[in-house]
This record gives C-alpha cells, structure tokens and sequence, in this order.
C-alpha cells in the first residue's frame, strides 16, 4: 500500500535537515512506533542515496519499531522526488523501474531498537524484524509497553548509544 502524503513529508524533513545544518546541524533520527517508521524511511533513503540524502547522519533510535509489514509501495517514487538530485545514474533507473530491492537493503548506520516485552501492539518480534535491516543493530528491552520508557536505565541506555 502507498502511504498517503509520504513525499510532502521526506520533502519537508529534507528541507529541516538541511537548514539544520546553518545552526550545526542534527546527528540522529529517533522515532517512537509510527515515527519510527518514517525513521526508518530515512534511513533507507540515506543508504540509498550512499549517504547523500541526511549529511552527517550518525545514528537511527527506533522506539517500539516494526519491521514485520511490506514498505510502502510509493517509496521507490517518493524518494526519487525527494533525492533524485543526489541518486546516482544507476540507483535512480533502478528505482524509475521498480528493480531496486528496497526491502533488502543493509542499512549501514548504527541503530537502536528499544521495545517493551509487554508491548501487544508492536511485539518484540516485530521490533527485531526491523533489526534485520540494519547492519550494526543494537537492541534494548525494557518490561514495559507501548511507550517511551524514562527510568534512568532506559534513558542511560539511550544516551550511551548517542555519544
């Protein structure tokens, strides 16, 4: 299924990111379930573009992430609205043609995946599906739900990641 007002938003996060970069710039994504989602969008679009779409990324934080549901079937157009400046010559024919294997890829940027075992509605078993797109996952799991955990572990847990 194609995600309705998906290039608006990679546009406009395109645009945030790199007038960002006036005032120094972002070094991370994090996105808590939905968020996480379109995180991991951009991930994708950063691996795609060979690191081109999101200057200085350094890292992805996925909160109660899934990665256990087919991308969005307007992915491969959106992000050639968004970065074909930036694609190379190759990647861009391959997305125009469908034949890029999106669902595939390795994405090489450090990725925290923080879930909750009591979580019903983005099981563990989803999280760690996502896991499976990234190169150098690390994972964190606390015995709660579906929520940003801030017990000083948890939040320990994050910034050790970041820095």
């Amino acid at each position: 299924d194609a995600y309705d007002g998906l290039g608006e938003s990679l546009a406009l996060l395109r645009r945030v990111w790199e007038e960002g970069e006036e005032d120094g710039g972002f070094e991370g994504v994090l996105g808590f379930s939905q968020g996480s989602r379109l995180a991991h969008l951009l991930a994708l679009a950063h691996h795609v573009t060979g690191g081109r779409a999101l200057p200085g990324l350094a890292y992805v934080v996925h909160y109660a992430g899934y990665g256990d549901v087919p991308l969005p079937s307007n992915l491969g157009t959106c992000l050639l609205e968004t970065w074909g400046d930036v694609l190379d010559g190759g990647t861009a024919d391959a997305l125009r043609r469908g034949r890029l294997d999106l669902d595939g890829a390795a994405v090489d940027v450090p990725s925290l995946h923080v879930m909750g075992t009591a979580d019903r509605l983005v099981p563990p078993s989803s999280g760690r599906a996502l896991m499976g797109c990234y190169v150098r996952p690390c994972e964190h799991v606390h015995p709660g739900s579906h929520f940003l955990p801030a017990k000083r572990a948890d939040v320990d847990r994050c910034l050790e990641f970041v820095r």
